[in-house]
């Protein structure tokens, strides 16, 4: 299944949304690790400009199944209302700023754990979304013994868990 998150609906004051600036739509892959990593070796402001268009509510349902959890694990998680997903999925319409931010902050940490792995050594069989999902779930010492998922709806939290991969990767955090 090809994940995508090109804002559909109309935008601000009753215009069309922009699907995404023309550049990052051209280059803008469709198959979900590859997306992923698109979104993490994004540009900041391509990053910003999806997430003010908004991310199609109906990508969450891909997320989930990538992630190897349940829409409602992945909304709770991600502090999202699911009536107001589920509403704007039906509608065709793009989530709020603040909730295609969460969104696009959990697919970069995807991109993110892929990158490393590539950089490490083969990813061939290595499913990052998965990978990811089991991951967030199990506490972490580094976190005082917090569970990563506890995190992902604020983006200082999935900073935060961002820094840890990072940390994972020098060798400095195992």
């Amino acid at each position: 299944m090809a994940t995508t998150f090109i804002p559909k609906g109309t935008g601000k004051a009753g215009r069309p949304a922009r699907a995404v600036p023309a550049v990052a739509a051209a280059r803008r892959p469709r198959q979900p690790n590859d997306l992923y990593v698109w979104v993490f070796k994004a540009d900041p402001l391509e990053r910003i400009d999806l997430i003010k268009e908004g991310v199609d509510a109906t990508t969450l349902v891909s997320l989930a199944s990538s992630l190897h959890t349940s829409k409602d694990q992945l909304f709770k998680r991600l502090g999202l209302p699911r009536a107001t997903v589920d509403r704007k999925a039906r509608n065709n319409e793009n989530l709020s700023q603040d909730q295609s931010e969460r969104v696009i902050g959990l697919m970069k940490l995807i991109g993110q754990v892929r990158t490393v792995v590539e950089q490490s050594g083969d990813p061939t069989h290595f499913d990052a979304a998965q990978w990811v999902g089991r991951w967030i779930e199990k506490p972490n010492h580094a976190l005082g013994g917090r569970v990563p998922a506890e995190l992902m709806d604020t983006v200082e939290g999935q900073e935060l868990v961002a820094g840890l991969i990072a940390k994972m990767q020098s060798g400095a955090y195992a």
